[in-house]
């Protein structure tokens, strides 16, 4: 029997039409594939900053010490390798960058290359199917977008990892008995906190906070933040967050009157909201940061040369501790104490006078801007003499009284309502120097109890050193909230009245 021949013509040209459009195709993808490779050619420094940042923040999610080294040596090889990477074939190559074209150390292409026999077999379908996932891949890349990642971001995570690591591990040991004590920071754990850009990120997170919001997207923001930090918004002055333009504004609302009673009977009462970290007397001094941790007052209020001393930016601190404290102490029978208030982000961010005070000096020293919270007070020791801080000196009932505002990370800007020349986190300034300022050349500045005093632009931490009698005694403990114009203590003789210590005030002065 004998058959008809078959035409042949159609499938012919069916499948020249397949093999041209698969050419296009590839020589499309060749072209974007050379585009993306000569671009990340150009940009390979930038590109290998932003992978081993990516690389470094998955690895440093797991917490286990094994794991450290190999952090590490991320950051360290992110200076000697490039990248160069084509996405439209699935192809990464790694190449060794140091002289000449380098050395091949990783090529995936063979991962996506066809195997012998795959794809031939298949028919037109598997061509369709190799055609239908490559548009589908390159339309994907195509959709990427770079982001600038910077390397420090990458490091910084590292060091919080490390961090983390070494406190879980040391509040074990704490727990089982091997320890006593917190856990302090070593030298070089504190040198490598301080060489974080968190005076940089403090001006961009003020530049960011005073940006003035739309009203459509006040509520939501300032809305989370309320929400966040736990923000009072009934005692506010202006309860409506529309009314805020800004976080900043947010963060220095006002208090409506009777808010925060005054209490009249006792001599010093709360500067501020917030949480007390520390108080009691001043030993030799030097105050009591943490249990068994503690700083030197001089350090902290730089040389007592307020009185009689120069009036421009002097480094050092020349006093011994012990002779120091005695200088301070005007009065027979009396003591130094000290208290420390921390403010929380949620906070009310305003100070007032804790006391009827005269202030006669302000000291201001740059520095940097490390973190005060707790957490970081107790691990950091003297965290308060690193940190840029304005103090204020003067004389109360009792002798010698001073105010420190101290600033913190996110919380570079102080303003001090009565010193409108003080000017926190400026961009050049010099460690261990300081800026001396004479308050009183015309007229002493009087300052009543519960008057505004200042200003933070987010939470941080006030410091207050006085004089009193040796028989003074807190009304307040170490962890005690507190408000502004509560109590914080008194001596026996602060007689129970209501007059206004201020003649008290005024003779002391004159004496």
């Amino acid at each position: 029997m004998c058959r008809a021949p078959v035409h042949t013509g159609w499938y012919a040209h069916l499948q020249e039409r397949r093999s041209l459009r698969r050419r296009q195709w590839r020589e499309k993808l060749r072209s974007s594939q050379r585009r993306v490779a000569g671009a990340v050619h150009h940009g390979s420094r930038a590109l290998i900053t932003r992978l081993l940042a990516v690389l470094g923040l998955l690895v440093s999610v797991s917490c286990r010490p094994a794991l450290l080294a190999a952090e590490y040596l991320l950051a360290v090889l992110g200076l000697l390798v490039s990248v160069r990477m084509a996405f439209l074939d699935g192809s990464l190559v790694v190449r060794w960058s140091r002289g000449g074209p380098g050395r091949v150390l990783l090529d995936t292409r063979t991962l996506w290359q066809a195997r012998p026999g795959e794809g031939s077999g298949s028919g037109s379908g598997g061509g369709q199917r190799e055609q239908r996932w490559s548009a589908r891949w390159a339309n994907y890349v195509r959709s990427l977008r770079w982001t600038p990642i910077p390397l420090g971001v990458g490091f910084a995570l590292i060091a919080y990892q490390q961090y983390r690591h070494v406190l879980v591990r040391e509040r074990k040991r704490t727990a089982e008995g091997q320890i006593d004590g917190p856990v302090i920071a070593r030298p070089w754990e504190v040198s490598a906190y301080r060489l974080l850009p968190l005076r940089t990120i403090s001006r961009a997170w003020g530049w960011i906070n005073s940006h003035q919001l739309p009203l459509w997207a006040r509520q939501p923001v300032l809305g989370w933040y309320v929400r966040t930090f736990g923000c009072k918004m009934e005692e506010a002055a202006e309860p409506d967050l529309l009314a805020y333009d800004s976080l900043s504004a947010l963060f220095r609302r006002e208090l409506k009157p009777g808010a925060r009673p005054v209490d009249p009977h006792c001599p010093l009462v709360s500067p501020c909201d917030g949480t007390v970290l520390h108080l009691g007397p001043v030993d030799s001094g030097r105050l009591e940061q943490v249990k068994g941790v503690t700083y030197t007052l001089n350090k902290f209020l730089g040389p007592s040369d307020w009185e009689t001393g120069p009036q421009v930016s002097a480094p050092g601190d020349h006093d011994e501790h012990a002779a120091y404290h005695q200088r301070l102490v005007t009065l027979p029978g009396n003591s130094l104490f000290h208290c420390v208030i921390y403010l929380a982000p949620g906070d009310y961010h305003r100070f007032h006078s804790p006391a009827d005070w005269t202030v006669r000096h302000r000291r201001h020293f740059p520095g940097d801007l490390l973190s005060v919270s707790p957490l970081v007070a107790n691990w950091i020791a003297g965290v308060f003499c690193l940190n840029e801080r304005a103090i204020y000196t003067g004389k109360w009932r009792h002798g010698f009284f001073s105010f420190a505002a101290v600033g913190a990370t996110n919380v570079g800007s102080i303003r001090v309502y009565c010193d409108e020349t003080l000017l926190t986190n400026c961009r050049r300034w010099r460690p261990g120097v300081r800026q001396d300022l004479r308050l009183d050349v015309e007229a002493p500045h009087s300052c009543v109890k519960g008057a505004p005093f200042g200003e933070f632009n987010l939470g941080s931490t006030i410091v207050l050193v006085f004089e009193a009698p040796s028989d003074f005694q807190f009304s307040v403990q170490p962890g005690d909230p507190v408000r502004m114009g509560r109590p914080l203590g008194a001596s026996a003789a602060d007689a129970v009245t209501t007059d206004s210590p201020a003649a008290d005030a005024a003779t002391t002065d004159a004496s």
